[in-house]
């Protein structure tokens, strides 16, 4: 079930808009849902200043739809203690030498509510939202129960950030999964620089402040998606980055990984990739992906689905990939077995 549709942007633009304003389609955060028949991403349309949501239907055989939301029945769940609208972020201006202070502070200018959601999963009956709120531990997990009854459960957290050197409460889980571990439901949740951090379901419960149990860190850089998935016979998480490839990463290593605490860090300051400290803890092992991934899921037991930035024409596709033995695109890499006479000769076969 191979499937590669190239130039991805423009054709949603013109199934949504039509040729004229194809071009005038951007990527805008929105929860993904995957089926066996088709794959449905939110959109935003740049309409001047404003971003319009569309949502568009493609097809394995790379038809693309619209999906008229107005001729769907839907039910609203709002959430609450939201970040005031004016309410910013801090400028770094002047703490790292790259780049310069304007794009630090257009960064500062962006509203905290655009994290109110980060990431949303369905699991048991129940929506898991993570993002921030008004509070003063500004993390916080959300647990929303479906169908809607405008009820809702909030839990803050904390984590130690072993890269960071540093106790942290504000930033949000960026992506996240659920397995059993040790017999116990459990959330999987990856940070920006970017801890592994996993939370019995249990301990979220309304109004609590949580401590998450660390028990790794992949290194700099903010993940994006976690897929989880099986192959070889164990179940896995494949977890995108926006700074580094992707890591397959086997669930049975967090089963009883030890937990990251200021007490037994690696080192008590922060830490940089070059340092022989990071990665630290069974946080798996970056995979062979060609281009960059800004989203990923699963779309059967076999393949995963992902927007993909390519690596050689700066191009969008949305494509499928094997979920094993790698997720890889041979065509895209030259390598000995491409030449006459380099065929991969199994060792028992020489």
């Amino acid at each position: 079930m191979i499937v590669r549709l190239h130039n991805i942007r423009t054709a949603i633009g013109a199934a949504a808009l039509g040729p004229p304003r194809a071009q005038s389609v951007e990527q805008a955060y929105g929860e993904h849902c995957r089926q066996w028949k088709r794959f449905e991403r939110t959109l935003g349309i740049k309409a001047g200043g404003r971003i319009e949501p569309a949502v568009v239907r493609v097809s394995l055989e790379g038809t693309i739809l619209p999906l008229n939301l107005r001729d769907r029945a839907a039910t609203v769940h709002t959430l609450a203690n939201l970040p005031d609208p004016d309410k910013i972020f801090r400028s770094l201006a002047g703490e790292w030498p790259v780049p310069s202070a304007e794009y630090y502070d257009e960064k500062a200018r962006t509203p905290m509510r655009s994290m109110a959601i980060v990431d949303i999963k369905f699991h048991d009956g129940e929506l898991f939202v993570s993002g921030v709120s008004n509070q003063e531990f500004c993390s916080v997990l959300r647990r929303v129960p479906y169908p809607f009854t405008g009820s809702s459960i909030e839990t803050h957290l904390e984590i130690y950030h072993v890269a960071h050197g540093n106790y942290e409460t504000r930033a949000p889980i960026r992506t996240m999964q659920f397995a059993t571990l040790n017999g116990e439901d459990t959330l999987i949740a990856a940070y920006a620089c970017s801890p592994i951090v996993t939370i019995p379901v249990s301990q979220l419960t309304d109004g609590a402040t949580v401590v998450g149990k660390t028990i790794g860190d992949m290194g700099n850089g903010q993940p994006i998606s976690m897929v989880a998935y099986r192959d070889e016979g164990e179940d896995r998480l494949f977890i995108t980055n926006v700074a580094r490839g992707p890591v397959v990463l086997p669930v049975s290593n967090l089963d009883k990984a030890p937990v990251f605490t200021a007490e037994n860090a690696p080192h008590p300051n922060m830490l940089l990739d070059t340092s022989p400290y990071m990665p630290a803890g069974p946080v798996g092992k970056q995979v062979m992906f060609v281009g960059s991934s800004l989203r990923a899921d699963l779309i059967s037991d076999r393949f995963f689905v992902s927007l993909t930035r390519e690596a050689d024409t700066g191009g969008l596709t949305l494509e499928t990939l094997p979920v094993g033995p790698l997720p890889i695109r041979l065509e895209k890499v030259w390598v000995e077995f491409d030449f006459p006479g380099g065929q991969y000769v199994p060792p028992e076969a020489r």
